[in-house]
């Protein structure tokens, strides 16, 4: 297996890890694991408007009048600041941010399932169909977001794990179908290297051959 490929499988391996510590936590402790993922995303946000911001301050003018860095940082802290207030306004769009979430992953392994197809994997329509269900699951989310906020943040959790798993699955499957055939390449490549070195051996022993039958036919006159 190359180095890309192991490094796509670790890093799937541990965002799929980190979906599933995720959703365990909406599902078993609901309230207090929301409220802890609105103050995390206001983080994210203010830090993301932090860093603009001095990107900003830090602007070489006028090369760089147009990179709009001091609306996005406007817009990271004002957003951070107001989830941090009001984490309650969020958790109504969890759900959607969320379901966004998993449609995006559901159409990557769509993706996959259609690279087994195409490297002979006979199984790849189960990826498909998974893939398929969750991403309605992802479209259920978005457009039917649920009203209560413990049934908001259970339901996400709960798909989350769902999410989690068919990523583990997809990414062992497909990892092993290319690490399989790329073994088989590699063999193939072997053998016919052989045969090349075989068939430039027999005809450098031709050729030895005809050479040491002219050398004997030139002398036998002189025998």
């Amino acid at each position: 297996m190359n180095k890309l490929l192991k490094d796509y499988k670790r890093d799937y391996i541990f965002l799929s890890i980190g979906y599933i510590v995720l959703g365990v936590l909406l599902l078993f402790m609901p309230e207090t694991s929301g409220r802890i993922m609105c103050y995390i995303l206001a983080a994210i946000s203010a830090f993301f408007g932090i860093t603009h911001i001095i990107a900003y301050m830090n602007q070489k003018y006028p090369y760089e009048v147009y990179r709009f860095d001091l609306v996005y940082g406007i817009v990271g802290l004002a957003g951070g600041a107001f989830i941090f207030i009001r984490p309650d306004a969020l958790i109504n769009f969890l759900p959607i941010v969320l379901g966004i979430i998993v449609f995006i992953d559901s159409i990557v392994k769509v993706q996959h399932a259609v690279d087994l197809k195409r490297m002979g994997y006979e199984s790849w329509w189960i990826i498909l169909i998974l893939a398929l269900c969750m991403s309605g699951v992802g479209l259920l989310m978005i457009m039917y977001p649920f009203s209560t906020f413990m049934t908001v943040v259970m339901f996400s959790g709960i798909c989350l794990i769902v999410n989690a798993i068919v990523n583990l699955y997809a990414v062992f499957t497909l990892t092993k179908t290319v690490d399989e055939l790329s073994k088989k390449t590699e063999k193939i490549i072997k053998e016919t290297e052989e045969e090349i070195m075989n068939e430039e051996k027999d005809f450098f022993d031709m050729k030895a051959e005809d050479i040491e039958k002219g050398k004997d036919s030139e002398q036998s006159p002189f025998q």
